[in-house]
C-alpha cells in the first residue's frame, strides 16, 4: 500500500467514516467520454449520514480489467491493446462469427462482468480510496464565474448546458461533503490531494 492509499484509509479512520465501492455497469461516464470505462456507485458514510455517487473509473484502470481478458489475445491477432481489439470487433474486422477462443473470453468476461453487478463486488481492479476521495471537492463557488476561474474552463470548451450541469454537480457535491463533515474534517480530506 502506498503513502497515497494511506492518507485516504488515514482520514477514513479519523473521521469515522466508511466507503463502500459497488461496481455499476460498463458504460460511458462522462458526455464527452470517447471510450467505456467502469463505474462504480460509492457510498461514503459517517454515523447516519450517506453521500452516494457514481464514479467513473479511469480509462487505465478499466484496461487492466480488460487486458486480463483480451490482451493475449490483442497480441496474437496483431493488436497493440485490448481495447484496439475490442473496437475491432466491434467493427466486424473479424466477421460475424467470432472463433471459440474469443468467444470464450467473451463469456468469461462478461460473466465477471455479471457477477460483479449481481453480487455487488467492485471486483480486483476496482478504484482505490485514494483515488476516489482525491476526486472530491468540498469549495462551493458564489457564482458560475468564480468556478470557470477556479478550474480554468471556457464557455468555447464546452456547451453552456455542459458547463451548467457540471457547476451544477461540483456545487451539490460540495453541498453533500458539507452535510458529512466539519470543516475541520473537510481540511482533512483536502490534504489528502
Amino acid at each position: 500500500m502506498n503513502e497515497y492509499e494511506n492518507q485516504a484509509l488515514d482520514f477514513l479512520k479519523q473521521t469515522n467514516s466508511t466507503l463502500e465501492i459497488k461496481f455499476l455497469k460498463f458504460d460511458y461516464h462522462f458526455p464527452n467520454d470517447k471510450e467505456k470505462r467502469n463505474i462504480y456507485m460509492v457510498k461514503l458514510s459517517k454515523g447516519s449520514r450517506v453521500f452516494s455517487f457514481p464514479y467513473g473509473d479511469s480509462i487505465a484502470n478499466t484496461e487492466k480489467m480488460l487486458d486480463k481478458y483480451f490482451l493475449t489475445l490483442a497480441n496474437d491477432y496483431n493488436r497493440k491493446t485490448s481495447t484496439d481489439f475490442l473496437d475491432d470487433i466491434a467493427n466486424g474486422c473479424f466477421g460475424s462469427n467470432l472463433e471459440w477462443r474469443i468467444q470464450r473470453k467473451f463469456d468469461a468476461y462478461n460473466k465477471d462482468i455479471d457477477s460483479m453487478r449481481i453480487f455487488s463486488k467492485a471486483g480486483k481492479n476496482k478504484p482505490s480510496t485514494y483515488s476516489i476521495l482525491s476526486c472530491l471537492n468540498s469549495q462551493e463557488f458564489k457564482n458560475i464565474d468564480d468556478f470557470i476561474d477556479c478550474f480554468g474552463y471556457s464557455p468555447e470548451d464546452q456547451k453552456v448546458s455542459e458547463l451548467l450541469n457540471t457547476f451544477e454537480a461540483v456545487q451539490n457535491e460540495s453541498k453533500q461533503l458539507k452535510y458529512l463533515y466539519s470543516d475541520t474534517e473537510l481540511e482533512l480530506l483536502n490534504d489528502i490531494n
